[in-house]
């Protein structure tokens, strides 16, 4: 039976020693329950925010109170007031590691596992100081009300009670409870019900209400037709002492007194504004007091140049338009862990030295491109369904085309050698998948490469290829991206040096041999060159090295072998160049077998299915000639160019072994 308040009730209410002595005698029950028969209860007299919401809402429920003397605990709960344990709902309040507070309501004896909570609160979280808990809430552990509270928060309920006809939760005080229906309770706390056994997910439930943003937080413009004219930052230095008007982002904001100091980026460039109370006026000092990190406004006012800013000019308001006042950002400028960062990489992008990496990136995309134009290659599109692997096959992403197995792509440089047939020089610049189970700072499962045909070019014309194309885009990087990699704190001198020097060229055979002598490596003339061996290798010269005539076994089945006078072993005219500061491997390329009897051979070696192969064998059937191609992986180069630690700031959305989101 549920109550509603001021009425008569004919009920059950446990009562504490001092609320009996405030009522004329009952006669006691077996569980020392008393039977409150026609006497008003004025459940206000609790004074707890708790039931005063209930009233507000008009919502229906039963208030139970037990000795408050009895050891806390929803166990205990349940025993006093002779429920049963999965009717008693615990009040859990836990603390993101980003900082945000939320509560799992548990059945009482329910054990919550640390993967579910971070299932449910998306990273790391743990339980909630109990001094953080009673300044932000206004209640002590072991007394929490799931509603009432100063501060609201997300609230997730087990989804075990769903269809009971009432639970009980702490109404704010040790020694009181309030039984309502769990409906009831979802409403009043906007919860989601959420499956707490590992390796459930949460109902998939969703309170699109909840979501809204406040009117303050809203679009104060229609359309973009509401706006004037702008200038980009990127050509600012052309607006000295004149007026503009700039679109953007307020990312920094600085204050003292009747002085204020914005940072805005448009996107294109970077200015620090200043404003100035008593030049500007209310209106506008008041508009730029609304402002916050990441507001979106139009901003005017006259361009001066001042070497004591960071950007060399500074912008004196004399109008601020605002465009959107954002909530609070949730990056702040306090040092965050990877995992919330990249779980907020949507945002992160934002900061300077992710803007500064994707400019990088950017210009390292267009230094390859404008490379291969200028020296006549053609840009050819290659699948990214190919029934076909050119590398690993253990690497692949098998996917189901309508009922027939195949891959996403690792390379397109087996289609790229049909397009080189036809068009002579060609390339192809895409996304390439391996199903790679790494988590070493080299290694994406998405990433991007371009794959280059050279027809009737040996491994030497190759490599001198390869070389004259990674200097350009050192060069072209040194040149347009000096900010970008000052901003980074790039040691560009290094970069000078790559971009100046000659490569060095050894063989396979003569690598393993430094290695074993300066670093006791204990290879064989058989192993491949990992990544210790190229950090190792990294050590000893200051520009990229390139590595060339490989062992056969290690080498994909392409490529042509040779056996040179005194050698034990079959070799492949392949080539990987690896970065000078641990940069690893960037490239990898090869001569191609164009000996159709040869390259027979091979497959059948391999057991490879012939007809699988029987489009690409055509191409040395008809019109074969003596080829090299190569390959550079975009997100390698970028991490070595711009100095950064880690492959995934390299990329904008990285995919990696635990990484899919956002």
């Amino acid at each position: 039976m549920f109550l509603k308040p001021k009425q008569y009730y004919r009920t059950q209410v446990k009562l504490s020693s001092a609320r009996k002595a405030r009522l004329p005698y009952l006669p006691s029950t077996a569980h020392s329950t008393y039977n409150a028969v026609a006497f008003k209860i004025e459940f206000m007299s609790h004074n707890l925010a708790s039931i005063d919401l209930l009233n507000e809402q008009g919502v229906q429920y039963q208030v139970r109170e037990f000795s408050p003397k009895v050891e806390k605990g929803a166990l205990s709960v349940a025993a006093e007031l002779n429920l049963k344990p999965e009717q008693v709902l615990k009040t859990l309040v836990f603390k993101k590691k980003s900082g945000e507070l939320f509560i799992v309501l548990a059945q009482a004896e329910r054990k919550i596992e640390k993967p579910v909570i971070k299932r449910i609160a998306g990273e790391k979280s743990s339980f909630a100081p109990e001094d953080e808990i009673l300044e932000k809430l206004g209640y002590a552990v072991g007394s929490i009300p799931p509603f009432g509270l100063k501060l609201k928060l997300p609230v997730y309920i087990d989804a075990a009670v769903k269809q009971m006809d009432e639970v009980a939760v702490g109404a704010g005080q040790w020694g009181i409870e309030i039984l309502l229906s769990p409906a009831d309770l979802k409403q009043l706390t906007d919860g989601t019900f959420t499956q707490l056994e590992e390796g459930q997910e949460t109902e998939a439930e969703f309170n699109w209400e909840s979501m809204r943003l406040e009117d303050r937080f809203l679009p104060r413009i229609a359309s973009a037709a509401e706006l004037d004219p702008a200038v980009s930052l990127r050509n600012v230095a052309d607006y000295t002492e004149k007026e503009i008007t700039v679109h953007g982002w307020v990312y920094n904001i600085r204050s003292s007194g009747k002085i204020m100091f914005l940072q805005i980026r448009d996107g294109a460039g970077d200015i620090q504004t200043v404003i100035e109370e008593e030049k500007t006026g209310k209106d506008v000092w008041d508009a730029a007091n609304e402002l916050t990190i990441e507001s979106s406004l139009q901003i005017t006012g006259i361009v001066h140049a001042d070497e004591r800013s960071p950007f060399g000019y500074e912008l004196e308001v004399t109008g601020i338009k605002i465009i959107q006042v954002s909530p609070e950002y949730p990056i702040g400028r306090k040092e965050h862990g990877p995992d919330f960062l990249l779980d907020n990489r949507h945002l992160w992008l934002r900061a300077q030295s992710q803007r500064a990496v994707m400019r990088i990136r950017d210009e390292i995309f267009w230094s390859i491109t404008s490379f291969l134009r200028e020296e006549g290659f053609v840009r050819f599109d290659t699948p990214i369904f190919q029934p076909v692997s050119c590398e690993d096959t253990s690497e692949l992403f098998e996917v189901d085309y309508f009922g027939e197995k195949t891959y996403l792509t690792q390379s397109g440089q087996l289609y790229s050698e049909a397009a080189e047939m036809a068009l002579g020089r060609c390339y192809d610049f895409g996304p390439v998948f391996r199903a790679e189970k790494s988590k070493t700072r080299k290694h994406l499962i998405e990433f991007w490469m371009m794959d280059a045909e050279l027809p009737f070019t040996t491994l030497d014309g190759l490599m001198d290829f390869e070389e004259a194309m990674l200097k350009r885009i050192i060069s072209d990087c040194l040149k347009n991206t000096a900010r970008e990699l000052s901003i980074l704190e790039r040691d560009t001198a290094k970069l000078k040096a790559a971009a100046e020097k000659p490569f060095i060229r050894m063989p396979h055979k003569e690598v393993i041999a430094l290695l074993n002598q300066n670093y006791s490596a204990g290879l064989s003339e058989l192993d491949d060159i990992g990544a210790p061996e190229e950090a190792q290798l990294s050590e000893l010269y200051d520009v990229p090295v390139f590595i060339y005539d490989w062992p056969a076994e290690i080498k994909a089945f392409y490529m042509p072998k040779f056996k040179s006078a005194g050698d034990t072993l079959e070799r492949v005219r392949a080539v990987d160049l690896v970065a000078p500061e641990g940069g690893g491997e960037l490239m990898g390329g090869a001569e191609r077998e164009f000996d159709y009897n040869k390259l027979l051979t091979e497959l059948e070696k391999r057991n490879y299915d012939y007809k699988d192969y029987e489009w690409y064998m055509d191409l040395r059937k008809y019109g074969t000639i003596p080829h090299s191609g190569f390959g550079i992986g975009l997100e390698r180069t970028v991490r070595w160019i711009s100095g950064i630690k880690h492959i995934r700031e390299s990329i904008p959305f990285p995919r990696m072994l635990n990484r899919l989101y956002p």
